[in-house]
């Protein structure tokens, strides 16, 4: 009998006790995992375990009796919880967990699946009664998605934190998702919004300048919150330097950690220029103060956006809607009313890629031009036809072309040297 421990590399204080008995029935080697508590505890519970085993065989005991227990797998709740802890909180917006994954676990997965359920007991067959149940709730596809996303985070981390248990992914690799049509927003003339914004001003001059802002360059919210005057530059080239999004969950970098340049209306920069010009008079407007958000009241300023956006609403006669819809108008006017390039559209708005921008709002068809069609042939070369009739030029009188006198007298005064040649000439 032979007894062995040692710690798992990179295993989190994880320690194995390796023992060796010829009289166990399954095999020589035998293996005791110790990984439920802390680091220390898990090496006084292998050095127990071992003093344990040493008494036994005193006592002349057979060891497989002792072995311990295997670790049984975390239950949803706890890994539930642990997955919000130490990934989503810290790695995800603030907007994304609040208003996206706690109600996904909260109202969907611990109430179908159980928070005493352990993950090992989950398997794809549950899953799918899971999502056959939402879709009989008439949840959308996209919805249900989201749901899978946290379900598949749950496991995935449940799996790197406790590598001694045999657990897989059950959420992985359902395709639900329907073909893009589009987001779902009303849709505005450019007299429309322009009529808003003239409302809006009239109502709330600050509020006016914050939907300006997400009306002619299609920021999101966040971006828009997230604004200082330092940031906006107006010479030699117009555009916003968008660098961060602030929210309730504080200021983080933009959507997709991509920090980009936004060009601007004319409009835009002499309305942004003006209050830069009004802050610093009053002793403000500093390049590293925010021009909308405040610290102390973070969701202040888009309470406002929405009392003030409803009653420009109302007075524009226009039916009411969120704030996002100002970015998507800006992506249907640009694409669709004033045909801009469908690249410059994708860059203002911060896109991943060309193509997520046509699959959300389309792309209109290109126009026919023959001429750029032709460019690709190279140059026009006149080709005869085979059965064309040759014609013979008509010959004009002789004394309506020629000169006879100047041709027939060279500069030296002397004679062609035959009369022919002056009749052909």
């Amino acid at each position: 009998m032979s007894l062995t421990k040692r710690e798992k590399p990179r295993g989190r204080g994880t320690w194995i006790v390796t023992f060796h008995d010829r009289r166990l029935p399954r095999g020589r080697r035998q293996l005791a995992t110790f990984s439920r508590g802390p680091p220390d505890e898990n090496e006084l519970a292998a050095d127990q375990f071992i003093k344990k085993v040493e008494a036994q065989l005193i006592l002349d005991r057979p060891v497989g009796s002792i072995v311990e227990t295997p670790t049984p797998s975390p239950t949803l709740g706890e890994a539930a919880n642990r997955w919000l802890s130490v990934y989503a909180e810290p790695e995800l917006a603030y907007s994304t967990v609040k208003a996206s994954y706690r109600p996904a676990i909260s109202n969907h997965l611990v109430p179908f699946f159980g928070p005493e359920r352990h993950l090992d007991t989950i398997r794809r067959r549950d899953v799918r009664s899971f999502i056959a149940a939402k879709r009989n709730e008439e949840l959308a596809d996209k919805t249900i998605v989201n749901i899978l996303q946290a379900l598949s985070g749950i496991f995935r981390l449940a799996i790197e934190e406790h590598d001694n248990i045999a657990l897989e992914n059950p959420a992985l690799g359902w395709r639900l998702a329907r073909r893009p049509t589009g987001p779902v927003f009303v849709e505005l003339t450019l007299e429309e919004v322009n009529l808003l914004l003239e409302a809006a001003a009239q109502i709330d001059e600050q509020v006016g300048l914050w939907l300006l802002v997400a009306a002619r360059a299609g920021l999101r919210a966040g971006e828009v919150d997230g604004l200082q005057f330092g940031d906006v530059q107006y010479e030699p080239v117009r555009h916003i330097h968008v660098r961060r999004s602030a929210g309730q969950g504080g200021v983080k970098p933009p959507k997709n950690n991509r920090p980009r340049r936004v060009d601007m209306a004319r409009d835009l920069a002499d309305a942004l220029r003006t209050a830069q010009v009004e802050a610093i008079a009053e002793g403000r407007g500093q390049p590293a103060e925010f021009i909308f958000w405040r610290p102390k009241a973070p969701q202040g300023m888009r309470r406002r956006v929405h009392k003030v956006l409803a009653r420009a609403c109302d007075l524009a006669g226009l039916p009411s809607f969120s704030p996002h819809s100002l970015r998507h108008n800006f992506a249907k006017i640009h694409i669709w009313d004033l045909e801009s390039d469908i690249k410059w559209v994708s860059r203002q708005m911060g896109h991943h890629s060309v193509a997520f921008t046509i699959s959300t709002y389309g792309c209109p068809e290109a126009y026919s031009n023959v001429e750029l069609a032709d460019r690709m042939v190279g140059k026009e070369e006149t080709v005869e036809p085979k059965n064309a009739t040759k014609t013979r030029p008509t010959r004009q009188p002789i004394d309506k072309v020629l000169n006879l006198d100047e041709k027939l007298e060279r500069e030296t005064g002397f004679e062609p040297a035959t009369p022919t040649l002056a009749r052909w000439c």
